[in-house]
């Protein structure tokens, strides 16, 4: 799994050093094996393979939007969040898991993913910045996929299968990429084309 990680992102990287230079130039270098720890030591859960692989390459990228959105409303681009980002995050957000923020509250969610708002077990590792996350999702339903990527949204009670893992995520953005899905716009990010 860390060798289909790596092999996806040195495509990802060739085409964001060719046609987006600047948000490559923002995405950090790789997170030590001691903070890969810490995250998991934080949310009191063991990172899957292809998500310490990809932490091990780059620690995070502010305001790179490099990874498109799924929401075809709302195209700006999600940022890789650093390891004390996604420690940030979850803990923000299991705090309104844990007040009851969310207790009346249910999703709109795709084939797979538990119709809950708000579940401690989705690990935030991407954000457009505006309190809209890419997770990785440990509790999935019987349906779906242990590590799967989900889209969830602050203000908005859709739940989006994105893809069924992370490696299967950077493969299918590099092979978009690579075929002319995207597009990269300094003020969004990564974009799909219109066809």
């Amino acid at each position: 799994m860390a060798d289909s990680v790596a092999d996806s992102w040195s495509r990802v990287r060739a085409w964001l050093d060719a046609n987006a230079p600047d948000a490559a130039d923002r995405l950090q270098p790789a997170a030590s094996e001691a903070q890969i720890q810490m995250v998991e030591a934080a949310l009191g859960m063991t990172l899957p393979s292809d998500l310490k692989a990809f932490l091990a390459i780059h620690n995070g990228g502010e305001e790179t939007g490099i990874f498109p959105s799924s929401d075809s409303l709302d195209m700006l681009g999600f940022s890789p969040l650093a390891t004390e980002e996604i420690v940030d995050a979850w803990r923000m957000l299991k705090e309104l898991v844990d007040g009851g923020e969310f207790d009346d509250r249910t999703s709109d969610a795709d084939p797979g993913i538990r119709s809950d708002w708000w579940c401690t077990a989705w690990i935030p590792i991407a954000s457009n910045g505006g309190g809209d996350f890419q997770c990785v999702d440990l509790s999935p339903t019987d349906s779906g996929t242990t590590g799967q990527i989900i889209g969830a949204w602050h203000d908005d009670n859709e739940r989006q299968l994105i893809a069924p893992s992370l490696a299967d995520y950077l493969r299918m953005l590099a092979d978009g990429l690579e075929g002319g899905k995207y597009a990269y716009e300094e003020d969004d990010g990564i974009v799909q084309i219109d066809e």
